[in-house]
């Protein structure tokens, strides 16, 4: 089974693209501070969006570490993702690098 999510036009409410490529439900969807990209969370994968081609420009696996969440960072190409396991990825995209930050007790 493949996830996939339609990609609405904010300003008409029509259906523009439908984004497939995810193989669990998705959790989330976020715009980016300047509305170019569009960024869904699933379990298996966070792909980011080109609202202005539809495509999938970036995407990181999981790993084993679901994905919930994220954020964008409002002036780098940095993505945090949340996890499960009280984990976070901290993800470059402009590098496709990315660094797992623990929680810690207390």
């Amino acid at each position: 089974m493949v996830a996939a999510g339609m990609m609405y036009e904010r300003s008409m409410l029509a259906g523009n693209a439908v984004l497939r490529g995810h193989t669990k439900e998705l959790h989330s969807v976020f715009w980016d501070f300047n509305g170019e990209y569009l960024v869904s969370v699933s379990e298996d994968s966070v792909r980011v969006w080109s609202l202005a081609s539809g495509e999938c420009v970036h995407e990181l696996n999981s790993n084993g570490n679901k994905f919930h969440s994220c954020v964008f960072h409002p002036s780098y190409s940095t993505l945090l993702v949340i996890g499960g396991y009280q984990t976070m990825e901290l993800w470059n995209m402009a590098e496709n690098k990315s660094m797992t930050v623990k929680a810690h007790d207390g």
